[in-house]
């Protein structure tokens, strides 16, 4: 697609936000500031009426750069944490599904159709649930704000969180590798053919994954590490950061403002029943409360795992817990999807028998 006028302003409004939000909350401590930072600075600019735009391969070539740096702390005694993982993997699938059940209610509380507070309450896969919404009969436009605003409010709640605890202060700078240069950055033109392939292979979440994969192939039998210097993982947090901010521009401030409330509410709820849960991964396996927490938080795959980097919280395990949540929420939403499309004619029959 040929970049327009509109686009390059739009891309220009985004990019300067972003770099004004990011900056500003890195200059008050603030982890993950520039992600945080560039959401609400293009937020505030399409509050006021104004146009942003974030290129698809711009995102995905800054998800592909933290992909990279994930797969480069790979070490060769992985496969044996791996092995330990089994009681946390049983402890997240308990959670997830305790959690689905509750907000789901919630949902339905207040005024959602059985589809829709369903698909809105499943805490990852959010493109899978919205193009399952429409299969299922449920409200689309609902589904896609319910499942954004679920993730706009884990990626802003969560590091004042960490700030509160004292997990703050280590974060506000990425130092990925020291004396501020690149460690095997020809890795950074693989990304352009990484991606493509495992979006045509059909991988969850490729853009990520498919970086991760390949350098945590190289690190982990010592051929390559990659690394980067602070200012370089800042740079693909702020325009991973713009993306999730101007993908707001499709949804109206007056549609969006009256979700709000419910959709804030349900988070919150989500976020503290998985915290209960991330409690008993600490007490039975010993992993850290911070750690547990992020592997378990209803946010988004990419977004947990650059915090769990920003914080060094060992984002293998947060990224291993949170594509086993999304995998397992896109392999299980379509049978939902089914059930419910075979449950509405039923139900339509029931009721024109009692009639």
């Amino acid at each position: 697609m040929s970049m327009t006028r509109e686009h390059r302003l739009g891309l220009l409004r985004s990019l300067m936000a972003g770099a004004a939000g990011g900056g500003l909350l890195d200059l008050i401590g603030m982890p993950l500031a520039w992600l945080v930072g560039p959401i609400l600075g293009n937020l505030l600019l399409l509050a006021g009426g104004h146009a942003v735009w974030i290129p698809g391969p711009l995102r995905a070539f800054s998800l592909g750069v933290i992909g990279l740096v994930m797969g480069g702390m790979v070490t060769p005694d992985l496969m044996d944490r791996l092995m330990q993982w089994h009681l946390s993997v049983l402890i997240l699938v308990a959670g997830v599904t305790v959690s689905t059940l509750l907000v789901a209610r919630w949902y339905r509380r207040c005024g959602f159709d059985a589809p829709s507070a369903w698909l809105s309450a499943m805490p990852g896969g959010m493109a899978a649930m919205v193009a399952i919404a429409d299969s299922a009969g449920g409200n689309l436009q609902r589904v896609s704000i319910s499942q954004s605003l679920r993730v706009l409010t884990v990626i802003c709640v969560l590091p004042p969180l960490f700030v509160l605890f004292g997990r703050g202060g280590e974060g506000t700078v990425v130092t990925v590798i020291e004396g501020g240069g690149f460690s095997n950055a020809w890795m950074l033109l693989m990304i352009p053919l990484l991606v493509p392939l495992g979006i045509r292979l059909g991988i969850s979440a490729a853009p990520l994954l498919m970086p991760l994969m390949f350098s945590a192939a190289l690190s982990a039998t010592d051929l390559a590490r990659f690394e980067v210097p602070a200012w370089t993982m800042n740079l693909a947090l702020l325009c991973l950061g713009c993306s999730i901010g101007a993908k707001f521009g499709v949804f109206s401030l007056k549609t969006l403002v009256a979700n709000a409330r419910i959709t804030l509410v349900a988070t919150l709820m989500a976020i503290g029943i998985l915290a209960v849960f991330a409690e008993m991964i600490h007490q039975t396996t010993g992993v850290g409360r911070e750690v547990a927490l992020l592997a378990l938080a209803p946010g988004g795959m990419a977004e947990m795992s650059a915090l769990a980097v920003v914080l060094g919280l060992d984002p293998l395990f947060v990224a291993f817990h949170q594509l086993l949540r999304v995998i397992g929420l896109m392999v299980l939403a379509p049978y939902i999807s089914r059930r419910m499309t075979m449950a509405k004619p039923a139900s339509k029959e029931k009721r024109g028998r009692e009639r």
